[in-house]
C-alpha cells in the first residue's frame, strides 16, 4: 500500500536530498492511500529538515492520529516543538510517547535534552539516567550525560 512510493521517496530524502521529488512521490501516495502514515511521516521529516516547523507539527500530528503509538512520530513531534522552544508541549508529547514505549532510550534522551535547555538539571538528570540505563553504550546518551555533569558543576 504505497510502499513503492514511500521507499523511493526515502531515497530522495536520505541520500539525494531532493525534497521536491520526494514530496511529489509522497503526495501521489497520499492521493491513492490517504491514511498512509509513513507518507505523512516522511513529509514531516522533509518539513523538519527545511525548518518549516508548523508544517512538521501538522504532519507528525497526523501520523499520531493514524498511528497513536508511533514512537518516531512522538520523537519528531517533540523535536519540532523543542525547535519552537515550546518545551511544555514537547515534554507532554514525550511523556505520552514514553507511556507507549517505556524502554525507548531515544525518548528519554530527548526529554533530558529538553530539560537541559530549560536548565532544569534535576529533571534532566532523571531522564538522562533512565536513557543511560536503557542504552549505556549509546554515544549521544553518554555525551548528554557528560554535558549534564558539566552543567551541574557550574
Amino acid at each position: 500500500m504505497g510502499g513503492a512510493y514511500n521507499n523511493l521517496a526515502v531515497i530522495y530524502i536520505d541520500h539525494l536530498k531532493q525534497y521536491d521529488q520526494a514530496k511529489d512521490l509522497l503526495s501521489a501516495a497520499l492521493q491513492r492511500y490517504p491514511n498512509f502514515a509513513s507518507a505523512y511521516m516522511n513529509l514531516g521529516v522533509i518539513a523538519l529538515n527545511q525548518r518549516d516547523l508548523p508544517e512538521a507539527i501538522r504532519l507528525f500530528s497526523k501520523v499520531l492520529e493514524l498511528d497513536p503509538e508511533n514512537q518516531l512520530a512522538h520523537y519528531n513531534l517533540a523535536a519540532s516543538y523543542i525547535n519552537l522552544r515550546d518545551f511544555r508541549e514537547a515534554l507532554t508529547i514525550l511523556d505520552r510517547g514514553i507511556s507507549y514505549w517505556p524502554a525507548s532510550h531515544r525518548l528519554y534522551l530527548l526529554k533530558g535534552r529538553a530539560f537541559l535547555m530549560i536548565h532544569d538539571l534535576e529533571q534532566a538528570r532523571v531522564a538522562l539516567e533512565k536513557a543511560y540505563s536503557l542504552a549505556p553504550n549509546d554515544p549521544e546518551v553518554r555525551y548528554r550525560y557528560h554535558q549534564l555533569s558539566a552543567a551541574r558543576k557550574q
